[in-house]
């Protein structure tokens, strides 16, 4: 089997170089960080040598094989942690649009009345007596009241409530990226239990055709008994290898129960519910070309989940910027236009309006904007470490992936080689046996191998396509993108 090319410059990457790329990573400083980063000469591009797969949108499309596509497509649409992801981008949306509104003019139509005892009137305006007609006895209680328009709008001078509503479509973005996230795990564990439940049914498949060789073998030492060549040991012995082998039967129909568990769950069903497999399906697929690797720095871009960590490292940003502006001075402006009246034994009303600008400038303010700014200071600098570390993570997952494909490849060859002579040995132990050329031990240890080789083999042909699985998620995908 072809060793699979060695992809340079993931492990030689500078550290110095990738920490700068993550304490730029913001939506506003996404361009000057990728020239920051790839310009350094001794930065070496990591491209994969040899064939690479077309770029498509969905990272499964290279395994060629529709009833996995058709699976994952289905729990995309069906599973309830990429549902409730979903709402959650339309809870941080809403929240975005929610920050819109200091910025948009503020009216309401406000209706008031009040009643008070006239006497108090005394206190307002010096008394009554001269305002009421002599020898008429003034009213018990007065009536006032208005009706008016009143209009306001906050002018964002320092461009502190901008920033706000910036930081919360960062946060909107976030949770887009987290659905992709989301996205992108479900759609690997769905290919996991997918293969599971081809290999657990190759597994079966292998133990029913051992079950049927060591049945074969058994008539054979049988034979050889009822004409003196073979003894009642080792009849006894091949019947204990024909019971050993069944008993691996039932246990793998166990783990193939289990793996079609698994798999109903992941598409959103009850356990249990039927699946839209092809039953006879017990075939691993192909292991695909490699896929395009790029540069690392490149997935910032490629990864959902350090998409997500950058969007809110920019909003940690803008929240610190607006918080510091707290201390700036504000300016409202506000207009009223209605009606008033007043009742004292005699109903009187007037039109009215009126206008103004409110200019506040803080001169002393309490600890809450303090403390305010020193929340905001630590929340970015955690979004920055978070992300910085989320990178290395990154990093580390695609140069393990690539390098345990690369060395199980070469387990994958030699399982096959192993494989292979062990049914070679087989056959000429049988047909030795068979013949009365050799003994029974002689044949009793090559099936044993040859048994231990088909089901190693498997094992190494499963790890392989997990591995590859793990490669696309370590990569980002690619996975089609939500709209966020």
């Amino acid at each position: 089997m072809a060793r699979q090319p060695r992809a340079r410059g993931w492990t030689a990457l500078p550290a110095a170089a990738l920490m700068t790329a993550c304490a730029l990573a913001s939506t506003d400083a996404r361009a000057k960080t990728r020239a920051r980063v790839t310009t350094p000469a001794d930065y070496t591009v990591a491209l994969a040598e040899g064939p690479r797969q077309t770029t498509s949108d969905r990272w499964w499309g290279s395994f060629a094989d529709p009833a996995m596509t058709a699976l994952i497509e289905q729990g995309l649409a069906d599973n309830y942690d990429v549902l409730a992801a979903a709402e959650r981008i339309t809870e941080a949306q809403a929240r975005a649009r929610e920050n819109l509104a200091p910025l948009l003019p503020s009216a309401s139509f406000d209706v008031t009345a009040n009643t008070a005892p006239v006497k108090t009137l005394g206190f307002q305006f010096g008394g009554i007596g001269g305002s009421m007609m002599s020898g008429v006895e003034p009213p018990t209680l007065y009536f006032t009241g208005s009706a008016l328009l009143n209009v306001g709008l906050e002018i964002d001078i320092t461009g502190r409530r901008v920033l706000a509503l910036r930081a919360a479509k960062d946060d909107a973005r976030a949770s887009a990226e987290d659905r992709d996230a989301v996205a992108l795990q479900l759609s690997a564990s769905i290919a996991e239990a997918y293969f599971d439940v081809l290999a657990t049914r190759a597994q079966l498949a292998i133990v029913r055709e051992q079950i049927a060789t060591n049945e074969a073998l058994l008539e054979l030492t049988q034979a050889r008994f009822g004409q003196g060549s073979a003894s009642a040991v080792e009849v006894l012995q091949q019947r204990q290898q024909v019971a050993s082998t069944r008993a691996s039967l039932p246990q793998a129909r166990a783990q193939l129960r289990v793996a079609e568990l698994q798999l109903s769950t992941l598409l959103g069903q009850a356990p249990g519910a039927a699946l839209p497999l092809d039953r006879g399906a017990a075939r691993l697929p192909a292991l695909p070309p490699p896929p395009p690797l790029g540069r690392p720095v490149e997935l910032l871009e490629a990864r959902p989940d350090l998409r997500a960590s950058t969007a809110r490292l920019s909003a940690a940003e803008r929240r610190r910027k607006a918080q510091a502006r707290e201390f700036a001075p504000s300016l409202r402006l506000s207009g009223q236009a209605g009606w008033q009246f007043i009742d004292i034994g005699e109903l009187n009303t007037q039109e009215m309006w009126g206008a103004g600008a409110t200019l506040s400038i803080p001169l002393l303010l309490d600890g809450r904007a303090y403390n305010g700014l020193r929340r905001v200071e630590a929340s970015e600098r955690a979004a920055r470490g978070a992300l910085q570390q989320q990178t290395l993570n990154a990093v580390r997952e695609v140069e393990t992936a690539l390098t345990r494909e690369r060395e199980q490849l070469e387990v994958l060859a030699a399982t096959a080689a192993q494989r292979d002579a062990a049914a070679r040995a087989f056959s000429q132990a049988r047909a030795r046996f068979a013949a009365g050329l050799s003994d029974y031990l002689s044949v009793l240890n090559t099936v044993t191998t040859l048994e231990r080789a088909d089901l190693g083999l498997l094992t190494a042909q499963r790890e392989l396509l997990s591995i590859r699985v793990q490669l696309h998620v370590a990569l980002g995908g690619p996975l089609p993108r939500a709209t966020g």
